[in-house]
């Protein structure tokens, strides 16, 4: 059995549709890294899933931290938008880097080998297939924690959308959940990019803005998209 430690509420979402198979048990799961700090060392997860945008103040140190209270198998970031220095950086032997939104079908492959390695440790037959808990859309009230005033969907509810299936082949509401999610992503990461002057801070204005302003109609032709398709987050 394979242990995994998830932060990141993105990935939360997605788990409230499905698992990640009987051979992976999620040990803990959350968005606060405080939490983490406290609460995931004594469970000692063989896999560390650390989403750089539910961290805050200076990342890389953040990160660093937290994957050193634990003494894993496999560390995996996932970033929205980040500089390639600090990818580059986040990189090791035992450490992938991947865009996010991770699907739950990317996690699982990631897993597999240590799936394969504990399963012929123990003597027993893998079941590899990850059979998801649900076949329909997941109805919640749980809204999930937003992280800008003007999105009308968080991460958490996004995640859900991404793995959400349709009784025919429309993937609709998974592909505008994704597109949304990178329209917000970068909105945020516009307001925050670093500055040399007045010049760049009215350019990177700009960009938030009119990113603002496609995700706001992206936002729009969802919500109309899930009412259409009976679909609740």
């Amino acid at each position: 059995m394979i242990r995994v430690a998830i932060l990141g509420s993105q990935l939360l979402g997605q788990l409230a549709n499905e698992d990640l198979g009987s051979e992976v048990e999620v040990v803990w799961k959350g968005t606060s890294s405080a939490a983490f700090r406290l609460e995931v060392p004594p469970l000692k997860p063989d896999v560390v899933v650390i989403d750089l945008v539910d961290l805050a103040g200076a990342i890389d140190q953040e990160v660093r931290a937290l994957f050193g209270l634990v003494e894993f198998e496999l560390g995996i970031v996932t970033y929205s938008f980040a500089r390639r220095q600090l990818l580059r950086d986040l990189k090791a032997p035992n450490v992938r880097v991947l865009q996010a939104p991770m699907g739950l079908d990317t996690l699982r492959a990631h897993l597999m080998p240590l799936v394969v390695k504990s399963v012929l440790e123990t003597g027993r037959r893998p079941a590899l297939d990850a059979a998801p808990t649900e076949t329909g859309p997941r109805r919640s009230s749980e809204s999930g924690v937003v992280r800008d005033p003007d999105f009308r969907f968080s991460r958490v509810q996004l995640g859900k959308l991404l793995t959400i299936k349709s009784e025919i082949a429309c993937e609709c509401p998974n592909h505008v959940a994704q597109l949304v999610e990178q329209l917000q992503q970068f909105e945020l990461y516009s307001k925050g990019c670093e500055n040399r002057d007045e010049a760049d801070r009215a350019m990177h204005h700009r960009l938030a803005t009119v990113t603002g302003r496609a995700r706001a109609l992206m936002e729009d032709v969802l919500v109309e998209l899930l009412a259409h398709e009976k679909i609740t987050v």
